[in-house]
């Protein structure tokens, strides 16, 4: 009832931001619609002597950018469906229409900026428990990050859909010019659709985080943050409250060159039924995130190193360290290339569900060719490889060779 309430008043208040700011400035629609068809080795990640397992599919995928803006803020959202289609009868249960609803919005006073990030995603399990390379950013220079993966693997019922929903509110209070006092919340819910299986579970995790932002000179900014988190899983029982510090150093090594760093210590208590038997403990981990970003005309790259705590759709809070790489390049004045991988080891906090603990991959080369300002075609193949540490089913990949084409609109130039 509590969690229905301060939805609503959210949505509310978002109605009201659109109101404000669309009376003051004209809305913009830009639109994007690709289309692409795929061809695919062992799509369910199933032992090598299991049949069937090659499949070709298509996607049809449109999205609308709906944004305005005024002097003190903006609001931005990104609804958007994904239509997939499989050839062959005997994996019509991977058919389906994914669902997403990204949004956010700002609005400075002369002291005071508020801000709201919301994410919703409604997809089929077998492209929803596979974590992509890399989330597009909202915003680059935004020290906010994209919610956390809560991938989990687990392939079985594999016709059941994933449905996530993510509400990151903030407050920011100007202490001085060079000092900012922040207050930001956030709110994870997942479920599935009819019931939860092992090893995959519907969860809540809140989360409320206060800390001071100090700007150093123009390059240089310091961030201490208080963390206090509490994650409840459907399927076990389990809660696990966690309370931890974090220091974070952004800096701008040059026009083109970003560098930020993060390190913290975390204390999590987590109560847990194991086959009917309560288990109650405790553990202390750290945290560290590493990110150089290299933004210019003809080059786009991103390096990231870490290891985080995060709330996992397994039912337990998850370490997981990994590393992450991708680069967009322009060859020509219309040959454009983009290269990426992510390796992952993800581990449950306290050897709480050794059963879970698994080791990830994915790497992906693409190019794309613009046909015109608007219209491009583009070609490419991805391989991902996923092992469960623990047990004796070995390592697992699959490839896939895709081609597409696609339309991106156009947006007028006081978009960020």
């Amino acid at each position: 009832m509590v969690k229905g309430i301060l939805r609503r008043r959210f949505w509310i208040a978002v109605i009201a931001g659109l109101w404000g700011a669309g009376a003051q400035a004209a809305w913009q629609f830009v639109p994007n619609i690709n289309i692409s068809a795929r061809t695919q080795d062992n799509v369910r990640l199933a032992p090598g002597d299991v049949p069937n397992q090659d499949a070709t599919s298509s996607v049809v995928d449109a999205e609308l950018t709906l944004s305005t803006f005024s002097q003190r803020g903006y609001v931005t959202f990104d609804p958007r469906i994904s239509v997939n289609l499989y050839a062959d009868q005997f994996n019509g249960d991977l058919d389906g229409n994914d669902i997403f609803l990204r949004g956010r919005g700002e609005y400075e006073w002369q002291r005071v900026t508020i801000g709201f990030r919301t994410d919703y995603r409604k997809r089929a399990v077998i492209r929803a428990e596979l974590a992509e390379i890399e989330e597009p950013d909202f915003d680059d220079d935004s020290d906010i990050d994209d919610p956390d993966d809560v991938d989990t693997g687990r392939l079985i019922a594999i016709e059941q859909d994933q449905i996530r929903y993510t509400l990151r509110p903030r407050l920011d209070y100007e202490l001085s010019e060079r000092s900012t006092f922040r207050f930001e919340a956030l709110t994870t819910e997942v479920s599935y659709s009819d019931f939860n299986v092992p090893g995959r579970t519907g969860f809540q995790d809140n989360s409320f985080r206060v800390g001071v932002i100090r700007r150093a000179n123009e390059r240089n900014r310091v961030t201490a943050t208080l963390v206090v988190d509490d994650y409840d899983s459907e399927l076990n029982g389990n809660s696990t409250d966690t309370v931890g510090v974090v220091g974070r150093i952004d800096r701008r090594l040059s026009d083109l060159w970003r560098l930020d760093f993060s390190v913290g210590l975390t204390r999590s208590d987590f109560i847990y039924f194991d086959d009917l038997e309560l288990v109650d403990n405790a553990s202390v981990d750290y945290s560290f995130d590493v990110r150089t970003r290299r933004r210019g005309e003809r080059t786009q790259l991103e390096f990231r190193a870490g290891h985080r705590l995060n709330p996992s759709a397994s039912g337990y809070v998850v370490k997981r360290n990994q590393l992450r790489f991708y680069i967009d390049h322009q060859l020509t004045q219309r040959l454009f290339t983009r290269i990426g991988f992510r390796v992952e080891e993800i581990d449950s906090v306290g050897g709480a569900a050794p059963q879970n603990d698994r080791d990830y991959k994915r790497a992906e080369v693409s190019f794309s060719w613009a046909l015109t300002e608007k219209w491009r075609l583009w070609s490419g193949y991805d391989f991902l490889s996923q092992e469960f540490v623990n047990q004796s089913t070995g390592s697992r990949s699959s490839n896939m060779i895709f081609i597409g084409v696609g339309y991106q609109g156009l947006s007028r130039p006081e978009a960020p």
